[in-house]
């Protein structure tokens, strides 16, 4: 942990711990609308049920406390370009967070990873900024864009973080996937045609897992007061 004034390149992706909050949000909206609907409506083989429009509102108070917790958090990364090293900002309300993420010397070089996307009706291609690590680990570090304006994003987004930090940029190629092996103590990288269903893998460097743990804790707390409150 350090000063909270960090002054650097701003990377502000979507982060696991903002994705968490706003999927939790939707989630937890659903299921009240749903209980609320059985509740008031009933089911199709089933008669209204007046004893869940309790639960029914208080999921929707949780809702709207989860969207909240998403509208006043507040994560992103800075790269340093004097010390060659990034640091992770935490902020929710008044509470500050900045502590050291890595440092040049923990990584090999930055990339650009994609994968093919589709729905129903279509197919694209997605491409988002990696930093490979010292093991060859691949941590996600941009949000991804789409097509090939996406992937001359992500290589100018990649070539700026890697001259911050000194390290060698592997740029992505159209419809390509990144390889990335260790042979003998050497990262070596490859470009593939990419598959259907390739993507970016999660990483274990995530600084952001015990913030996640501590608002499910929060959530469970405030789900158990409901109930509670709710059979009072």
């Amino acid at each position: 942990m350090r000063d909270q004034e960090v002054s650097g390149y701003k990377v502000d992706l979507d982060t696991p711990l903002e994705k968490f909050l706003s999927g939790g949000a939707l989630f937890v909206f659903f299921i009240g609308l749903f209980v609320l609907k059985e509740g008031y409506l009933g089911g199709k083989h089933s008669p209204p049920s007046p004893g869940l429009v309790p639960y029914g509102f208080g999921l929707m108070v949780a809702t709207i406390v989860i969207g909240l917790c998403r509208f006043l958090t507040d994560c992103y990364y800075v790269v340093v370009d004097d010390e060659q090293a990034i640091y992770y900002r935490f902020k929710f309300i008044f509470y500050e967070q900045v502590e050291l993420f890595k440092r040049s010397t923990d990584l090999e070089m930055v990339a650009v990873q994609g994968r093919l996307k589709h729905s129903k009706h279509s197919r694209w291609y997605q491409y988002g900024v990696v930093l490979i690590d010292n093991r060859g680990e691949q941590i996600p570090f941009s949000d991804e864009f789409r097509h090939d304006e996406g992937l001359y994003q992500a290589n100018e987004l990649a070539e700026t973080i890697g001259k911050s930090l000194g390290l060698p940029v592997v740029c992505g190629q159209s419809e390509h996937r990144l390889l990335v092996g260790k042979e003998r103590g050497v990262i070596e990288v490859t470009q593939k045609a990419a598959p259907d269903g390739f993507g970016l893998e999660p990483s274990e460097n995530n600084p952001e897992i015990p913030t996640i743990l501590g608002f499910i804790f929060i959530f469970i707390a405030i789900g158990v007061f409901i109930l509670l409150f709710s059979s009072m």
